[in-house]
């Protein structure tokens, strides 16, 4: 995961603000990509040449990400291209002193004086073709004095430092940041609770063998590839609250249905149709974690989607653990899983309504 973190901020740095959930989106499909080819593989890998060959194909593929991580050309932030560009175009519209003040030139520094002499024989020309027409007279009067003014010099804004824990400071005191990473943590929890067990319960209910399950997965997981970077999109037009909210309601009832065992098409359908919405707030939330991100002075995107990654990751392990002992030690552990994974989400909810985005969603409609 932490070599998760390099290509979001080098996405985020690169990306002007407003497309910023579409980018993200295409980068999170890399996740359920990768989820969704490597069950098949392994099985198939397994089978063929047992229990080391998941490892070593994992080893060599390792190997050549290296020379791919360095083959990428980094480009300056966005909006640096936008400052820069300004700047250069303030540059070149004010006045070379050495060129002016050239003993060689006949052309001399401008004083105010001889600039208002100049637009004064400007608008006694335009008099003669105006007539006694004074309003006219008077808007090229301002219009010639406005295009004569020096353009107003640009002023880049420093970028403040901090220190580690100040960083930390900050990131613990913001409630939105927070409540991301929350929702991070349970989505992440809920995904890796089912999916540990997820070989179990299939191999006892229909007797699937290791390459069956890895197909479970493939049907499970190609919709995450459109509801990604579809997220994204709408996020970057609707705010990342709504979309997630949307995400999270129409997702969580599918964990309840996913506990009925009388059809082994039923259950991969209810899997890939939770996997298609509760897969996909990912987009929304590192979308809103982009937007923190910009709002705090002195934090980077490094340092958000690092922790962002360090959530993930520990989710991830919390709920491979909880799984494996709720369906170790209860008789109905599959179901029991289920309906954590639907509080945990249910709760995720409630704090997304109430905290995500800069005017959140339940706070908007107490307004009106």
């Amino acid at each position: 995961m932490i070599l998760f973190t390099e290509p979001v901020n080098v996405r985020c740095d690169a990306t002007p603000e407003k497309d910023v959930g579409q980018q993200l989106g295409l980068v999170m499909v890399g996740v359920p990509l990768g989820q969704l080819i490597a069950p098949p593989v392994g099985g198939a890998l397994y089978d063929r040449w047992g229990y080391r060959a998941p490892f070593i194909f994992t080893i060599i593929f390792t190997l050549l990400d290296l020379p791919a991580r360095l083959l990428v050309h980094e480009k300056p932030p966005a909006d640096s291209l936008d400052t820069e560009a300004a700047a250069t175009a303030t540059s070149q519209s004010e006045p070379d002193p050495e060129k002016a003040g050239n003993v060689g030139s006949p052309i001399s520094p401008i004083s105010p004086a001889s600039m208002f002499s100049e637009s004064t024989e400007k608008v006694s020309s335009v008099r003669k073709v105006l007539g006694a027409d004074a309003g006219a007279e008077a808007a090229v009067a301002v219009a010639i004095s406005a295009s004569e003014m020096p353009a107003a010099p640009v002023q880049t804004k420093e970028r403040k430092e901090l220190s580690l824990l100040q960083v930390m400071h900050k990131l613990l005191t913001s409630t939105r940041t927070l409540v991301v990473l929350f929702s991070t943590f349970t989505g992440s929890f809920a995904f890796a609770a089912l999916d540990v067990t997820l070989p179990l319960r299939v191999q006892a209910l229909w007797n699937l063998n290791s390459t069956k399950v890895g197909l479970v997965y493939l049907a499970s997981l190609v919709p995450t590839l459109v509801s990604s970077p579809l997220a994204g999109k709408l996020s970057d037009k609707f705010g990342p609250a709504w979309v997630a909210t949307v995400l999270f309601v129409c997702g969580i009832p599918w964990f309840g249905l996913l506990t009925l065992d009388f059809s082994l098409a039923f259950f991969i359908v209810a899997f890939a149709v939770e996997n298609f919405f509760i897969g996909a707030t990912s987009s929304p939330l590192t979308t809103e974690l982009a937007a923190v991100t910009r709002s705090m002075e002195g934090v980077g995107y490094a340092h958000t989607y690092g922790t962002f990654n360090v959530v993930y990751g520990l989710a991830n392990a919390a709920g491979s653990i909880v799984g494996g002992q709720v369906y170790g030690h209860l008789s109905n552990g599959w179901d029991a899983l289920c309906y954590i994974d639907i509080g945990v989400l249910a709760l995720t909810l409630v704090l997304v309504l109430l905290f995500i985005g800069e005017t959140p969603i339940l706070r908007l409609r107490l307004h009106k």
